[in-house]
């Protein structure tokens, strides 16, 4: 059920918002609070150096039967495919230390750290004004389960994302006819600065 709706400009003050304890989950799977993502990124970096060690014992070990140095002689197939398993697993490594480290909402805005305005608010969905907008009417969606894009939700997302795009559709709704238009957008890839799934719903000329 939503709470409250406001349309417009943000208001010279945010309301205040109580720190609540909340509960959220990464593309790695498990629901985790703040302090376990700190737990969780340590056991990352863990990770990583014995990913890069390994790497490096495969190096020695290819070199030491002559795929090194021995210009004659090549790696087995064998080798080549490990070596990728374990590049694709650093690879992963690297995107979810990525989604840990830039998520604003998470971090900041679902765990009350940063004061915001809202716009409406329920179980599942936050919107709220943007704390620097970029344009006259500035207002960011997100679901309070993390996501880390569009393009990362799975099957178990569906109900979420639909519940956004309803409220999404509300909002322009009302924005449309106050002020006659409006934009919807998300971002992806490397124009996601924050990799949690939001959506921007604006009006006006860009600042």
């Amino acid at each position: 059920m939503v709470n409250h709706l406001y349309i417009g400009k943000a208001p010279p003050r945010a309301p205040s918002r109580t720190r609540r304890s909340r509960r959220h989950q990464f593309n790695l799977g498990g629901w985790v609070d703040t302090e376990s993502r700190k737990i969780n990124f340590v056991l990352l970096l863990i990770h990583q150096c014995s990913l890069l060690s390994e790497n490096a014992r495969a190096d020695n070990a290819l070199g030491a039967s002559g795929g090194g140095d021995a210009p004659t002689m090549r790696a087995p197939p064998e080798a080549g495919r490990a070596r990728s398993q374990r590049e694709n697993r650093f690879e992963l490594f690297h995107t979810s230390l990525q989604n840990i480290m830039q998520d604003f909402y998470c971090d900041d805005v679902l765990n009350g750290k940063t004061k915001v305005s809202i716009v409406t608010e329920n179980d599942h969905v936050l919107t709220f004004h943007h704390t620097k907008p970029h344009w006259p009417v500035h207002i960011l969606v997100i679901p309070k389960k993390h996501i880390s894009s569009l393009i990362d939700a799975t099957e178990d997302d569906n109900e979420i994302i639909h519940e956004c795009l309803h409220i999404i559709k509300t909002i322009s709704q009302d924005i449309v006819k106050k002020h006659g238009a409006c934009r919807v957008l998300t971002n992806l890839g490397k124009y996601q600065d924050s990799k949690h799934l939001h959506w921007h719903i604006t009006y006006g000329d860009e600042f």
